[in-house]
């Protein structure tokens, strides 16, 4: 936490950070040192460390920005102008808007840490942001499909089958993040140590969700299913097993050394990493490309189609088709709002007819025939 509110920040003694600086702290006192430190700390934690890893790179960005500018404008503090012509150079290069919108959460908040005013808050920065949510905000870019259950099913059959450590492995993943609806950060967080499984389902403790504000932590729970073959708590369990995590804290799905597994997939299994979680692009490439695979198509044609994230979309569009009630279907999936959980979701043609189908006009269409 101390080096995230350190970093970026202008002073002649960077490991003190600018904070300490503008508090006068004695050089010679090594209370005040501290009670400085604490302070950062104290400070730091007022937001989620996922948030401080989201605002410090792009603040480093502006900090960039604004010195290669002739002559170089301040960064911390800024003036409400040098931010606005900042936001108008992040609104022409970017597709969506909430690059700009955090973006100038970025700024504002490591402003107020700091002990200045933000200057975010002035009406020019304003109507920047507004603009910029007219002409962005309705843009979906690169949206991606959500994966059908009998796609991810026949799949889960096939390396069941083959009894291959990677396919298996790399079933074990899909299946979770499609019956518990979690994100690629859910999947990794899934510790060995934090899963209790009964007769009729498991429980899967989250430390922290992207939607847990309060870090109280989410219990999820998965039923287990007939057919053994494509049942996330019995693949769980054998990922657990196979990969001699049982009663470690350690992440269940770590990294494996990708040149083994493509020149000797047999070993891949000798090469699982003993803590690290597995990387993004890493978990990616495998669930992808084995699924192009069993679906007999590119690699390259089936990623402009579809991500890690649909796995997530897909179950949720599955469990909506099947009317599961509203509230537990959000809570389920970790969503703040119905409208966060309906962007998930993707609505079959009966069910998107369903509506006109109601309607008077329908009604006495199907009596005169």
């Amino acid at each position: 936490m101390l080096d995230v509110l350190t970093r970026g920040c202008s002073c002649a003694d960077p490991g003190r950070g600018l904070l300490v600086h503008r508090l006068n702290l004695s050089p010679v006192d090594a209370v005040e040192q501290e009670l400085g430190k604490a302070l950062m700390v104290t400070l730091a934690a007022s937001r989620a460390s996922s948030t401080w890893e989201q605002y410090v790179p792009r603040f480093e960005k502006f900090m960039e920005w604004c010195a290669a500018r002739s002559p170089p404008r301040s960064a911390l503090p800024a003036s409400e102008i040098t931010v606005a012509l900042y936001l108008q150079s992040v609104l022409q290069t970017s597709n969506t808007f909430s690059v700009i919108k955090g973006t100038s959460a970025a700024i504002s908040t490591l402003h107020e840490v700091n002990g200045y005013e933000s200057p975010t808050e002035g009406k020019l920065c304003g109507q920047i942001r507004s603009a910029g949510e007219r002409i962005l905000g309705g843009r979906l870019v690169n949206q991606k499909e959500p994966l059908e259950w009998d796609v991810l099913h026949s799949y889960c059959i096939a390396a069941c089958a083959s009894g291959d450590f990677m396919r298996m492995l790399v079933a074990a993943t899909a299946l979770l993040a499609f019956s518990a609806f979690l994100r690629y950060s859910d999947v990794v967080s899934v510790y060995a140590d934090e899963v209790k499984v009964f007769d009729t389902h498991a429980e899967i403790f989250l430390e922290k969700r992207k939607a847990d504000q309060l870090r109280l932590g989410s219990i999820i729970v998965v039923a287990r299913a007939a057919d053994v073959r494509a049942c996330p708590v019995r693949m769980l369990v054998w990922a657990i097993s196979v990969t001699g995590s049982t009663g470690r804290h350690v992440p269940v799905f770590r990294r494996v050394d990708g040149r083994v597994v493509q020149w000797h997939p047999e070993r891949a299994r000798e090469t699982y990493h003993r803590s690290e979680a597995m990387p993004y692009d890493q978990c990616s490439r495998y669930v992808l490309r084995f699924l192009a695979q069993h679906a007999k198509r590119s690699e390259a044609d089936f990623r402009k189609e579809f991500g890690t994230q649909s796995l997530r979309s897909g179950g949720a569009t599955a469990v909506a088709a099947a009317g599961v009630d509203s509230r537990m279907f959000q809570r389920h999936g970790g969503w703040r709002s119905t409208g966060c959980m309906n962007l998930y979701i993707k609505d079959s043609l009966e069910a998107r007819l369903a509506v006109t189908r109601a309607l008077p006009y329908a009604k006495g269409a199907a009596e005169c025939e």
